[in-house]
C-alpha cells in the first residue's frame, strides 16, 4: 500500500506542474479518502499498542522508554499533519499503557521532557492533534503528583487562556472546538486542584478568571465544568478568592436563568461558594445574587434547582457568620421552602432556619429567656398548633419563630411577597400566597404593624383571576390575620373602603366586605367583643350597603352577617341586630338571597341558644315589627322599611301574629291606612299582598279573631270595585286570592261578603287575566255562601257571565273552575229561563278543546242529572230533553253512556 508521504509527495508534484500519472493519482487519491474515513487511531493502534507493551516489559527504565520515542516526539514538530499524528499517537499508546499498568515514574520521566511539546499543539490548526495532546496531558496531570509534575502549569495555563478567551469583541473564545473547549477546561480544573499555590500568583489567578468568565458562555456542559473549577478554585485558594469573587458572581449570575435544570445548580452551588470568599462592600448579594435567587425559589419547578437554592441558604448560615447581617435575604430562601410540596426541601429549609435561629438566640438570650417564660405561663392554643401542623407541619422553635418575626425581616420579606403576589407568573404568585401564609404563622400578632401594607394588597388579591389563588389567599394569610389579630386592629382600615363616597364604585365595597368576611372568619369567637361587634354592624347597616340595588353588595353584606351569625359571643342587642338585618337582606333580590337568610337565621338562632328558629322569631319579631313600620305612613315605592315589612311577614311563625290580630294593633292600621289606593297603589299593592300571604300561611290562626278578619274583609272590599289601571287590577287579583283563603277556611259568612256579589260577577268579566282566573277558583264556595241572598237580578247576572264569559274563556283555568262551579249555581237557582240556559251552555261545551274541561262539564251535567231523576218533575224533563238533542252528536263514547245511563 502507497504511504501517506507517497500520497503528499504526489500532490506536491502535481501542484509544481507536472501532470503525468493522472491514473496513479486517482489510485493514490482514493487509497487516501478510505485511509481518512477510518478513526485514525485504528490504522496502526494494534502495532503501536504491541510495541508499547514491548518497550516497557523489555527496556524497562523510564530513560529507555523516552529514546524509544525520541524520533516521535521531534515528529511533533514536523510541518506534515500526518507525521504530527503518527508520533502524537505512539506517544499516547505508551502512556496510556503506563497509566493502565501505573508506571507513574515512566509517565513522570516522560512528562518531563515532552510536556513543552504537548502543549505546543493545543494551538495546532488540526483538531484532532489538539483533542488528542489535551487527553494526554490530562491524563499525565491525573496520574502524576504536583512534586512530579514540577513548573508544568507555567507552561499549560498559558497555553490555555488564548484558546479560551478572545480579545475579539463579540467573541468569547478562540478554540473553536467544543469538545476541545470541554477538554481544556477539565485540564484548568486539575492544574488549579494540583497547583493552588503557584496559581495564585496574579498573572496566573488573572487568566483564570479571564478563562472562567468566558466559559460560563459556553455551551451548558462546559459551564458546568467551568462551575466545578469555580468550586474548586474556593477551596484551594481561599485566600485568594475574595478579590475576584465578586468578578465571577457578576459573571455567572446569567446562568441562573439559563433553560436547563442541572446548569441551574451547578450556578447556584459556584455562587453559594463565592460569596463565602466576599469581604466588606464586595458583597453582591442585595444588588445582584438576591434578585435572581428570589426570580428561582419563586418560580422554580425543578426540585433539584428548589433544594440547591435551600442547600446554599443553609451553608450561608453556617459559615457566613461575619455577615449575618443580610440573613433577611437568606430567611426568605428558607422560608418559601417551608411550603415547599417535596419533603426533603422543607426539612433542609427547617434546619437552616434552626440553624439561624440558634445564632440569633445568642445575641438575643434575656429576650429568649423572656419569651420562653411567657410561653410557659401562656402556650400556643392547640387551635393555633393545628394550623402550623396544616400550612408547614409542625410548630417551629421559639427561636425560629423570634428570628422572622424579627421587624427589619419582616418588612423585607412583606415587600418582597406583595410585590411577587401581583407578579404576571401564575406559579410565583402561587408561591408568594403560600409564604406569606407561613409569615403570618411565624409572626402572629406581630404583624400588626404591617397591617397599612397588608389591608390595602388584600383587596387586590380578590381581583385575582384564578380562582385557586384568589381562594388559597383569602383562607390562607388573610383569615390568620383575623386570627392572630384584634379586630379594632384592622377595622377602621377595612371600613375605611366602606364609605358612602365608594357607593359609585360597588366592586371596591364587594372587595372590602369580602376581606372583612375571612378577618372574621379567623377572629372567630376567641377574638371578638362587643364593641367591635357592635362597630361591624354599624358600618354594615349603612343605607349604601344593606339597601344597595347592587346584587354583589347585597350578597357581600350576607356573607359578612352570616359570619357573625354563627358567634357564641352575640348577646339580645347584637342578635337583634343581625335578625333585622337577614330581614332586610330578603327585601330585594329574594330569590338570591332568601334561601341564604334563612340557613343563616337558622344559625344565628342555635348561636342564640334557640332550638328552632321560631324561637328566634319570637324573641325578636315584635322589635323588628316596630321597627319597620315607625314610618308606615310615609311609605312610597322606594321605602326600604316596607319591603322589610313584607319579608318579615312572609316566614314568621303563626304564634308571633296572636298579638297582633286585633283592630286595633299596629298591623291591622298598616293594613287599613294603605287601603287606600289614591295615597300610593304600589304600596298599596304590597301590603295587600303581604296580608295575602297571611290569609294563606296563617287562616286557621286567623279565624279565632273576627275583628281583624272584618278588617280584612273591609279592605278586600275597598280593592274589589272595579278601577282603571295595571295597579288597581293587580290589587283586585290579590284582593280575590284573599276572600278565596277566607272562604276555603270557613271563616266569613254569606251575610258579610254578600255586597261583593256584583264585584265578583264584574271580575269574570275582566280583560285582565290573571283576575278572571283567580276569581274562577272561589265562585263556586263563593255562591254557596251567598246564594239565600240573591233575587233575580242577581241569578240572572250570573247565568249570564257563565254562559257568555265563563264556559267561553279562552284561559282553559278559568272554563274548567266555571264548569265545575256550574253544578253549584244549577243546585242552588230558582228553576226557569236562567237554569235552561245554563243547562244548554253546559250541553254545548260538551266537546270542549280542552280534556279536563270535558271531564268537569260531564261530571256536573252526571251529578245534577242523577239529582233530577232523583226529584223528577220539570228538572228531570229539562234534562231529558237536552240530552235527547245530543244523541247524534258525536261525543266520546263512554261519556255519552254515563249520560245515557242515567236515562235508562
Amino acid at each position: 500500500m502507497t504511504s501517506n508521504d507517497d500520497v503528499d509527495d504526489f500532490f506536491n508534484d502535481m501542484i509544481a506542474g507536472d501532470k503525468k500519472n493522472t491514473t496513479l493519482a486517482k489510485k493514490l487519491l482514493q487509497q487516501q479518502k478510505h485511509l481518512e474515513s477510518k478513526p485514525k487511531e485504528q490504522i496502526s493502534q494494534p502495532q503501536q499498542q504491541i510495541s508499547a507493551t514491548q518497550t516497557i516489559t523489555q527496556l524497562g527504565t523510564p530513560q529507555d522508554v523516552l529514546q524509544s520515542i525520541q524520533k516521535d516526539v521531534n515528529s511533533l514538530s514536523s510541518e506534515d499533519r500526518n507525521v504530527r499524528r503518527a508520533g502524537l499517537l505512539k506517544i499516547k499508546s505508551i502512556i496510556d499503557t503506563c497509566a493502565k499498568n501505573e508506571r507513574v515514574d515512566v509517565m513522570a520521566h516522560v512528562f518531563s521532557h515532552i510536556d513543552h511539546a504537548l502543549v505546543r499543539l493545543f494551538n495546532d490548526q488540526v483538531e484532532f492533534l489538539r483533542e488528542s495532546s489535551c487527553r494526554l496531558v490530562i491524563t499525565f496531570v491525573t496520574h502524576l503528583t504536583t512534586e512530579e509534575l514540577g513548573e508544568s502549569y507555567s507552561t499549560i495555563v498559558p497555553a490555555i487562556h488564548p484558546r479560551l478567551t478572545n480579545k475579539k469583541e463579540g467573541e468569547w473564545w478562540t478554540e473553536s472546538s467544543e469538545e476541545v473547549r470541554m477538554l481544556l477546561n477539565s485540564l484548568l480544573t486539575l492544574c488549579v486542584s494540583k497547583f493552588p499555590n503557584a496559581l495564585s500568583h496574579a498573572h496566573y489567578s488573572d487568566n483564570i478568571v479571564h478563562i472562567l468568565k468566558s466559559s460560563y458562555h459556553d455551551f451548558h456542559d462546559i459551564i458546568k465544568e467551568a462551575c466545578t473549577c469555580t468550586i474548586t478554585l474556593c477551596e484551594k485558594m481561599p485566600h485568594k478568592v475574595h478579590l475576584f469573587a465578586s468578578i465571577l458572581i457578576l459573571a455567572i449570575k446569567h446562568n441562573t436563568s439559563h433553560n436547563r435544570s442541572d446548569v441551574r445548580v451547578s450556578t447556584i452551588r459556584a455562587i453559594q461558594r463565592l460569596m463565602l470568599h466576599c469581604r466588606g462592600q464586595d458583597v453582591p448579594l442585595q444588588e445582584h445574587i438576591h434578585p435572581a435567587l428570589h426570580s428561582m425559589i419563586m418560580t422554580e419547578q425543578s426540585p433539584s434547582v428548589r433544594a440547591a437554592i435551600i442547600e446554599t441558604a443553609h451553608v450561608w448560615i453556617r459559615e457566613w457568620i461575619e455577615y449575618f447581617s443580610f440573613r433577611h435575604y437568606i430567611l426568605f430562601y428558607c422560608m418559601i421552602g417551608l411550603s415547599d410540596e417535596l419533603n426533603d426541601v422543607r426539612q433542609e429549609s427547617s434546619k437552616a432556619l434552626l440553624k439561624a435561629g440558634d445564632i440569633y438566640i445568642k445575641d438575643n438570650e434575656s429576650e429568649y429567656q423572656q419569651m420562653c417564660e411567657y410561653e410557659r405561663m401562656h402556650p400556643i392554643p392547640q387551635q393555633d398548633e393545628a394550623l402550623y401542623v396544616q400550612h408547614i407541619g409542625s410548630l417551629p422553635p421559639l427561636q425560629v419563630r423570634m428570628l422572622i418575626r424579627d421587624v427589619t425581616h419582616v418588612k423585607k420579606c412583606i415587600d418582597w411577597l406583595l410585590e411577587d403576589l401581583f407578579d404576571w407568573n401564575v406559579y410565583k404568585r402561587r408561591n408568594a400566597c403560600r409564604a406569606l401564609t407561613t409569615l403570618l404563622l411565624f409572626t402572629r400578632q406581630h404583624i400588626t404593624q404591617h397591617l397599612h401594607k397588608l389591608i390595602p394588597n388584600y383587596l387586590l388579591v380578590c381581583q385575582e383571576d384564578e380562582q385557586d389563588i384568589k381562594q388559597e389567599c383569602l383562607s390562607g394569610f388573610v383569615q390568620l390575620s383575623g386570627r392572630f389579630v384584634a379586630p379594632e386592629s384592622y377595622l377602621t382600615l377595612v371600613c375605611s373602603y366602606l364609605k358612602p363616597h365608594y357607593a359609585a364604585s360597588p366592586q371596591k365595597m364587594i372587595d372590602a366586605l369580602v376581606i372583612m368576611e375571612y378577618l372574621l372568619k379567623g377572629a372567630g369567637n376567641e377574638n371578638m367583643n362587643d364593641a367591635s361587634l357592635q362597630e361591624i354592624i354599624n358600618q354594615l347597616v349603612q343605607s349604601h350597603l344593606i339597601h344597595s340595588d347592587h346584587l354583589g353588595v347585597k350578597l357581600a353584606v350576607l356573607s359578612v352577617v352570616e359570619v357573625l351569625s354563627c358567634l357564641k359571643c352575640l348577646n339580645h342587642v347584637t342578635g337583634g341586630e343581625l335578625f333585622k338585618m337577614f330581614i332586610v337582606l330578603q327585601s330585594n333580590h329574594a330569590a338570591q338571597t332568601t334561601p341564604r337568610c334563612l340557613r343563616a337565621l337558622d344559625s344565628l338562632a342555635h348561636a342564640s341558644g334557640h332550638l328552632h328558629i321560631h324561637q328566634l322569631y319570637k324573641e325578636h319579631f315584635d322589635e323588628a315589627l316596630e321597627f319597620f313600620l315607625n314610618d308606615f305612613e310615609t311609605w312610597n315605592k322606594t321605602s326600604v322599611h316596607l319591603y322589610s315589612f313584607q319579608a318579615l311577614l312572609s316566614h314568621c311563625p303563626g304564634e308571633c301574629l296572636v298579638p297582633h290580630l286585633h283592630s286595633q294593633s299596629k298591623l291591622a292600621k298598616v293594613f287599613l291606612f294603605h287601603s287606600n289606593i289614591t295615597l300610593d297603589p304600589i304600596v298599596s299593592l304590597h301590603v295587600f299582598a303581604v296580608m295575602n300571604n297571611l290569609l294563606s300561611n296563617h287562616g286557621q290562626l286567623i279565624i279565632n279573631h273576627q275583628e281583624f278578619v272584618k278588617c280584612v274583609l273591609s279592605i278586600i272590599s275597598s280593592h274589589m270595585v272595579w278601577k282603571s289601571g295595571s295597579v288597581a287590577a293587580e290589587l283586585r287579583r290579590i284582593a280575590s286570592a284573599c276572600l278565596s283563603c277566607l272562604l276555603r277556611q270557613g271563616v266569613v259568612t254569606g251575610e258579610m261578603i254578600k255586597d261583593l256579589t256584583p264585584s265578583i260577577i264584574s271580575a269574570l268579566e275582566e280583560d285582565t287575566a290573571s283576575v278572571r282566573a283567580v276569581t274562577s277558583v272561589l265562585i263556586g264556595d263563593f255562591i254557596k255562601s251567598t246564594c239565600s241572598y240573591y233575587d233575580e237580578k242577581v241569578w240572572s247576572d250570573w247565568t249570564q257571565v257563565f254562559t257568555q264569559q265563563g264556559l267561553n274563556d279562552e284561559l282553559d283555568h278559568v272554563r274548567l273552575h266555571v264548569a265545575k262551579a256550574s253544578l253549584v249555581l244549577l243546585n242552588k237557582m230558582p228553576s226557569g229561563q236562567n237554569r235552561s240556559m245554563l243547562l244548554t251552555a253546559l250541553f254545548v261545551h260538551i266537546d270542549d278543546e280542552r280534556q279536563d274541561v270535558r271531564q268537569a262539564v260531564f261530571d256536573s251535567l252526571h251529578e245534577y242529572g242523577l239529582s233530577a231523576k232523583a226529584s223528577g218533575g220539570a228538572e228531570w224533563e229539562e234534562f231529558a230533553s237536552n240530552l235527547s238533542k245530543i244523541r247524534n252528536k258525536v261525543i266520546r263514547a263512554g261519556e255519552l253512556v254515563r249520560l245515557l245511563d242515567i236515562n235508562s
